[in-house]
């Protein structure tokens, strides 16, 4: 069976590409001009990693995450530090997608945003004010 990924391939590496945290070395960080969903032309910076034929578009998170990791703002300086790129979802555009992110190697493996909001504990009854208590302002 041919996937889509099979049918089209592509040079950028995506979320459905990695099957789990996988430590890279960045080889080059290179400016490209490529088309957003709208068809509007945009530089992106695209890291390229030593080994691999993918190459990673940074988005504005990915970058600071690197500059993070690295302790440098200059991409020219992120030549050799390894990073970890992980699978997960975000929400874009109100819907649940895939996405690529980056941490620290050693890191633990941050976890997929939680689907449900953790039930708030519940407040212990309080004893009711005394009787002779007056909450009012004296002005």
């Amino acid at each position: 069976m041919v996937t889509r990924n099979d049918a089209f391939p592509s040079k950028y590496l995506k979320a459905e590409d990695l099957k789990g945290p996988t430590t890279v070395e960045i080889e080059a960080v290179i400016p490209e001009l490529l088309k957003n969903s709208e068809g509007v032309t945009k530089e992106k910076q695209v890291a390229y990693f030593k080994g691999h034929k993918k190459c990673l578009v940074l988005n504005a998170t990915n970058f600071d995450s690197i500059t993070d990791i690295t302790s440098e703002a200059d991409t020219d300086n992120w030549i050799g530090h390894k990073i970890v790129v992980f699978p997960t979802t975000t929400t874009m555009g109100g819907k649940r997608v895939a996405c690529i992110r980056v941490q620290a190697p050693g890191q633990k493996a941050m976890p997929a945003a939680a689907k449900t909001v953790a039930e708030v504990p519940e407040v212990p009854d309080l004893d009711p004010p005394p009787a002779d208590f007056d909450d009012s302002i004296p002005f």
